[in-house]
């Protein structure tokens, strides 16, 4: 079977999706260039984790966690984070749906035995691609109708 055939082409179309949104979203609103870098090694660092086997990711967070003070770290810094949520409710559900459609990506290409590399390069390119689409038709939206 060629890799063509082995992509699964569904799940791909919703990380498009989900990334477009994103970028019509990140484009709305007034930020600068650094708003979208990190944006882009976001892209990156997704593709990057996702690529990791579950089993070192299990691994490490059972290290971090042997000690008492480790674990209250984790707790002040997850009751932070839940603070930030609350906060960016709205940037959240973008990074909610992102994650949840490139783990759906990510488990239909370890499914059809597609390389490590080909999924994080995969991966990368169709959020890129999305980012990009969103970007895009947000900007010639606003030029036809403003």
């Amino acid at each position: 079977m060629t890799l063509t055939q082995r992509v699964p082409w569904v799940s791909l179309a919703l990380l498009l999706a989900a990334y477009t949104t994103f970028g019509n979203f990140l484009s709305a609103v007034p930020v600068g260039w650094n708003v979208w870098a990190i944006a882009i090694a976001w892209v990156l660092l997704l593709a990057t984790f996702f690529m990791a086997p579950l089993e070192r990711i299990r691994n490490t967070l059972g290290r971090w966690l042997q000690t008492e003070t480790s674990a209250v770290l984790l707790v002040i810094v997850m009751a932070a984070l839940m603070s930030l949520v609350v906060l960016w409710w709205h940037v959240f559900l973008y990074g909610v749906a992102i994650v949840g459609t490139e783990a759906l990506a990510r488990l239909d290409m370890q499914t059809s035995r597609l390389k490590p590399s080909d999924a994080f390069w995969i991966l990368a390119t169709i959020s890129l691609v999305g980012l990009g689409l969103g970007w895009t038709i947000h900007t010639w939206v606003s030029q036809f109708v403003a």
